[in-house]
């Protein structure tokens, strides 16, 4: 679909408007825990230039780190807030604001990948590998064995399906459904975040819990519910960009 024609189809949609009960529940002294992450984020290339940094600064990443882990341990929750700035920045340049490919692509997502993998860096790091880096070699040091697996796991994916949404994107027709509910599942990042929940939240779940049917399918209907609110929050706006 041309990019005239796809402009003229979004003037028609109507935008749900979804409200979400939350609790009120947030970690302790957030300014200082933005204050780090924005510091860090700066330190590890991640913040471009003076207007990338004020945008940065604007989504107020750590201050969802602490919604979302009110009960972390400090330390923990200040390598989450890491977490999230590292993935939305990346996400945002490897997929969502640059041409669906570029000669950059393969380098990128596979430095991600090798990232977890053997736990060091290339040579000429690309953009972002040195601060995964970082956080996976802090998290071995605040989680078990296990839950940083299943964390490192959710990294893999969404690098290595991030390949599968740039090869649904060059399709002229849409994907169906199941599909495509496949393809975002491990792009939004939500799963990583899930993997740290219990560990940051209420006590590590073991692994015989952790895989049981009910609380996988509980993962998945969560995972389904953040992707369709972060779509709809900001289908105007990626509706638009090139990725």
């Amino acid at each position: 679909m041309n990019r005239h024609n796809l402009e003229a189809q979004l003037g028609t949609f109507k935008v749900l408007i979804v409200h979400i009960p939350w609790a009120g529940d947030i970690a302790a002294d957030v300014l200082l825990l933005e204050a780090i992450m924005l510091d860090w984020a700066d330190q590890k290339g991640l913040l471009v230039d003076v207007a990338y940094r004020e945008r940065v600064k604007r989504s107020r990443y750590a201050w969802l780190a602490a919604r979302c882990h009110p009960k972390a341990a400090p330390e923990l929750l200040s390598v989450i807030s890491k977490f999230f700035v590292w993935y939305f920045v990346a996400d945002d340049l490897f997929l969502d604001r640059v041409d669906l490919v570029t000669p950059n692509t393969l380098s990128n997502l596979t430095a991600m990948i090798d990232v977890v993998a053997f736990n060091c860096a290339r040579p000429e790091p690309v953009y972002g590998e040195l601060a995964l880096l970082d956080i996976c070699q802090s998290l071995p040091q605040l989680l078990s064995a296990e839950h940083f697996e299943r964390f490192a796991q959710e990294v893999r994916l969404w690098a290595t399906t991030a390949g599968l949404l740039i090869l649904y994107h060059l399709q002229e027709e849409p994907v169906g459904v199941s599909q495509f509910e496949s393809i975002r599942r491990h792009t939004s990042g939500a799963g990583s975040c899930l993997a740290l929940a219990d560990a940051s939240n209420c006590g590590p779940v073991s692994r015989e819990e952790f895989y049981r049917p009910d609380v996988q399918k509980l993962c998945r209907y969560t995972n389904h519910n953040i992707c369709l609110a972060n779509d709809i929050h900001s289908f105007i706006v990626e509706a638009r960009q090139p990725g």
